[in-house]
């Protein structure tokens, strides 16, 4: 880096200067280069059972941040009313709704696996 372009750089000459040019500045100063911050989301669900609109809200949240956290909550007196009060002919376990997650986002790489 030259002294000229050091100096329009501090002057504000300079209105968009490279990555490279202030990464250079930053080790011409001693100081470390900011490293981009990460766009942390989180979605939380129950997933009983895994519908479109789950699957809409996880495809938007994946477009919006760089790495995104899946919750799975579960309570087995909630999720016993929520099948008796419901069509489905067999009551969905913890880990089919794990799998479904898996099966459905298993191409998608910006999430981390579903947790309880």
């Amino acid at each position: 880096m030259t002294k000229g372009y050091l100096s329009q750089l501090l002057n504000a000459k300079i209105k968009s200067p490279s990555a490279q040019k202030l990464e250079a500045l930053h080790r011409f100063l001693g100081l470390e280069f900011p490293r981009r911050q990460k766009n942390i989301g989180v979605v939380f669900g129950k997933f009983y059972p895994l519908h479109t609109g789950h699957i809409y809200l996880i495809q938007r949240a994946c477009s919006q941040v760089d790495e995104l956290h899946i919750i799975m909550g579960y309570d087995d007196t909630r999720d016993r009313g929520l099948f008796e009060d419901s069509a489905m002919s067999q009551q969905p376990t913890v880990s089919d709704r794990l799998r479904w997650l898996l099966q459905t986002f298993k191409y998608q790489k910006k999430y981390s696996h579903p947790r309880l």
